[in-house]
């Protein structure tokens, strides 16, 4: 039987943050060569594997106010709320010339608020991408309001749990130029 590090290489190490309603997670996930964390989260939703393994971590619980350290963790793929690759740049290539970018809000359980571009396929409207398998949306041009437990306010890049998603809705372009002031107002 062929495995995937014959096909794909061996993984590499990738800075990762990892959000639950109850905690943070910041440290290491092994990727394969040309894989991004969003293509691992929806494929292991999709395959029911389950679990992200994340090392030499720091994590913040959300009742706690310190810090801790710990050697590893495995992270419930369907717990996680929001994930992105530390600095990680957004993907610019052909298929993503071939998207459509549309602005949106959307509002969480936690009363967290995203702002950012959703891209999806050119005749695709954002009901369309709520209703496919994939379980995390991506996004760009993030703002997050309140700042994360780390004070992050802005991303380049964020994957989304669809589950966690209390309301969805397009906005301007112009609102997510104009950042995190825009996110104060209005219901989530």
């Amino acid at each position: 039987m062929i495995t995937n590090s014959e096909i794909y290489g061996p993984r590499s190490p990738r800075p990762v943050w990892v959000y639950t309603l109850d905690c943070v997670y910041a440290g290491l996930t092994h990727l394969y060569r040309g894989e991004h964390l969003l293509d691992f989260l929806n494929d292991a939703t999709a395959r029911d594997k389950g679990f992200l393994q994340v090392e030499s971590l720091r994590l913040w619980e959300r009742s706690a106010a310190s810090q801790e350290s710990a050697l590893s963790v495995a992270v419930n793929v369907h717990q996680i709320l929001l994930a992105w690759e530390a600095g990680a740049k957004p993907q610019v290539g052909p298929e993503m010339t071939r998207k459509r970018s549309i602005a949106v809000r959307l509002g969480l359980q936690g009363q967290l608020v995203v702002l950012g571009i959703l891209h999806c396929a050119p005749a695709e409207s954002v009901v369309n991408m709520l209703h496919r398998r994939e379980r995390f949306l991506p996004l760009t041009d993030v703002h997050l309001s309140p700042a994360t437990w780390d004070g992050v306010t802005s991303l380049p890049f964020l994957a989304v749990n669809k589950e966690y998603l209390v309301s969805v809705r397009e906005v301007a372009i112009a609102a997510v130029d104009a950042g995190p002031g825009v996110l104060q107002a209005g219901c989530r």
